[in-house]
């Protein structure tokens, strides 16, 4: 090394240099690409997945909220208009739960959420085949309903669903928190390994 010129050692070092500085950029971009793939597996599957099962949740709570209404009825016969208009509430519910849950199937998930999905989705047809009855047997009758002894009837029988409702309601939800908290963990994991 001694014996090049120091036109020769330039060129060597500018070499080696640009070289680094080549490997260092490629790294780099290497690194940007997989961390912007991770973020965006995050925003386009991990949120989305989570709003989807949130909103559904929302307008399953929302949906007991208007059951409930039926309830504080017990002394008097519930105007048709407020009946109806519970009606369309529930219905609205419904289809808000549906359009999400069909939306989340949609989204690619790995074989642990499916699991806890799949989970999830039978809790959650079970408890629809509850809230089917409660519809049945409560809610259409009421809106026919206009005298107090027969609402009194169909409140026993509301009353009498009402703790497989609840019951299962809460089993729903112990099974939706375990598919959101495993896709918190999962975005928290995938942003780990992007940084």
């Amino acid at each position: 090394l001694s014996n090049l010129t120091f036109k020769a050692k330039l060129i060597i070092f500018s070499t080696i240099l640009s070289a680094l500085l080549l490997i260092i950029s490629v790294t780099s971009y290497i690194k940007l690409e997989y961390t912007s793939n991770n973020l965006h597996e995050i925003a386009d599957n991990k949120l989305k997945s989570t709003k989807y099962l949130l909103t559904a949740l929302e307008a399953q709570s929302d949906i007991r909220i208007a059951v409930m209404r039926y309830l504080t009825y017990d002394n008097t016969i519930m105007p048709e208009s407020e009946a109806q208009r519970l009606k369309k509430r529930i219905t609205d519910g419904n289809a808000v739960i549906n359009e999400n849950l069909a939306a989340y199937e949609k989204l690619p998930f790995g074989k642990e959420e499916e699991v806890l999905y799949k989970q999830f989705k039978k809790e959650w047809d079970e408890f629809a085949a509850i809230k089917l009855k409660i519809k049945d047997e409560v809610i259409d009758k009421l809106l026919t309903v206009r005298d107090l002894e027969s609402q009194k009837q169909i409140f026993a029988v509301m009353k009498s669903l009402d703790a497989p409702y609840t019951h299962k309601s809460k089993v729903v939800r112990d099974q939706f928190k375990k598919v959101v908290d495993y896709n918190s963990k999962e975005s928290d994991r995938i942003s780990k390994e992007a940084s």
